[in-house]
């Protein structure tokens, strides 16, 4: 009975754990999906990586101690119950030295409170450092940094080792030595028993009792300690879930069903938290059909202005306005699904090119897909690989060169016929044979797409209908190319003969 007892116990623990994990994972990752972009700048990966990986897993440990707690107490009720009644002076007796030899345990639970925090930041810093060093794994090998790599892991590594060693050591002392707590407790009940002239086979009984019932209350020690090591991993979850829920993204209710007209900035005034102010009173306007280009020195608010678009900021002041409707009634997702996007650092997922541009449609037929490749110029390397549209292309597009990446990243932006087309320094990092290639296939969708340049090559904006012209945060001159070239001591024209050694003054 006692088998078939310990067996449901066993299954009802498995899967109060797993539901709580499996609750913790989804609830943790569909606030994270939708905070704001601002959130993430708060956070190391390392962190965000160590929560889901193995805090969440603590957490879900301890619902399962929780659950063995609550099971060994109703165990312990039922075995107290037949002493109690035969040697209520002997139980009592037990009970109390029991209490008092248990004090230099609560001591300890302090300490392993302590602990638990700190084997999560450690373990926080741990994947910190795996995540910034595989991540940047170029930068390293390209400086010969890699004994410094190796050391910064091996020292974050045995902080966290020492740790849980620690932990580990105390968890299982303590259970060894409340053994002997329990003995001496039964002990010193018996001998008080003795003393008061109890009967020796009541007192036979009771004694077999609390002999159950020492494990029993060991078992209940080492989950409450197991659960003392959990508080770090708890404490943190509560905090990112609750600080991503608490910068939960608005998403508006209206739906966005095409562009129709313009995207204004209405004296927009945007600062970062604990920064300057970046913009203060901006006004811009992008019309339907239009190419619209941003140039500046770095730093003065290009990429700024494409996360304002995108609605990943929020302007401080102001208001921005789509189709003549503020910015923030329209439903951000269905905004964004017509919005084709071009980072200056493309970002290509470990998997096949195919499944890379899918990522932008999914239900795209192949005839479509080639289409993509074809306008973007990506058409002809990708032919030529041996697999062609089903080449995995590594992490982060590691196995393709700088242009091909872009190239690609460019075909899953046009693959959706955005309406909207959005190029951050798309051009800026590649060399001149790729930047002609993407800047004919910008040329060739200009006809039939509103197109947003931030560009640092000011000789890939000669077409642009209008080019807003930066200096930190602040909107210097306005114009297309012919007219701010004209301009006397033009920013613009200074910035263009600066780079290519070429002056258009007349």
């Amino acid at each position: 009975m006692n088998s078939l007892f310990m067996i449901l116990i066993f299954f009802i623990n498995r899967k109060i754990g797993y539901a709580v994990l499996r609750d913790l994972n989804v609830t943790g990752f569909q606030n994270f999906l939708e905070a704001r972009w601002g959130f993430f700048g708060s956070l190391s990966q390392g962190t965000i990586l160590n929560t889901f990986q193995n805090e969440i897993v603590k957490v879900g440990d301890a619902m399962t101690s929780l659950a063995n707690q609550l099971a060994v107490l109703f165990q312990l009720i039922i075995l107290m119950c037949l002493p109690i009644f035969l040697m209520p002076l002997m139980v009592v007796t037990s009970i109390a030295t029991l209490i008092v030899l248990t004090i230099p345990f609560l001591l300890l639970q302090r300490v392993n409170n302590r602990l638990g925090v700190l084997n999560t930041s450690t373990a926080n810093r741990m994947m910190e450092v795996l995540h910034e060093t595989f991540q940047g794994i170029k930068i390293v090998q390209g400086y010969g940094r890699q004994q410094v790599s190796m050391f910064r892991y091996l020292k974050a590594y045995d902080d966290h080792v020492q740790v849980t060693l620690t932990t580990q050591i105390l968890t299982t002392g303590a259970s060894n030595l409340h053994y002997v707590v329990g003995i001496l407790a039964a002990l010193a009940g018996m001998g008080v028993a003795i003393a008061y002239g109890g009967v020796l086979s009541e007192i036979a009984i009771t004694l077999w009792s609390l002999q159950r019932v020492i494990p029993l209350a060991n078992s209940m020690l080492v989950n409450k300690v197991n659960l003392d090591n959990f508080i770090g991993s708890y404490e943190q979850l509560q905090d990112i879930y609750k600080n991503a829920k608490d910068q939960k993204e608005h998403i508006g209710d209206r739906t966005f069903f095409r562009f129709e007209n313009e995207i204004k900035f209405v004296d927009v005034d945007f600062s970062y938290p604990k920064r300057n102010q970046l913009f203060k009173k901006l006004n811009i306007q992008i019309l339907k059909g239009e190419m619209i280009a941003f140039v500046g020195e770095s730093g003065s608010g290009k990429s700024t202005i494409v996360d304002l678009i995108l609605g990943l900021q929020v302007p401080t002041g102001g208001k921005i306005f789509l189709d003549g409707v503020v910015f923030e009634e329209w439903n951000k997702n269905s905004y964004r699904e017509k919005i084709g996007y071009v980072p200056q650092d493309p970002i290509l997922f470990h998997s096949s090119i195919r499944d890379n541009l899918l990522w932008s449609k999914e239900d795209s037929t192949e005839e479509e897909l080639w289409k993509a490749c074809k306008i973007a110029n990506a058409d002809q390397f990708i032919q030529r690989l041996p697999n062609g549209l089903d080449t995995i292309v590594g992490d982060r597009g590691v196995l393709l060169s700088g242009g091909q990446r872009q190239r690609i990243a460019l075909a899953r932006a046009i693959l959706r016929k955005p309406p909207i087309l959005i190029l951050d320094e798309a051009t800026s990092s590649l060399d001149s044979e790729s930047e002609q290639l993407i800047q004919q296939s910008i040329d060739s969708i200009a006809s039939e797409t509103t197109i947003i340049i931030i560009a640092h090559r000011l000789s890939t904006i000669i077409r642009a209908n209008r080019i807003y012209v930066l200096k930190s945060g602040e909107l210097l001159e306005t114009g297309n190319f012919s007219e701010l070239m004209q301009k006397p001591n033009g920013y613009f024209a200074s910035m263009f003969e600066m780079q290519t050694g070429t002056s258009l003054r007349k």
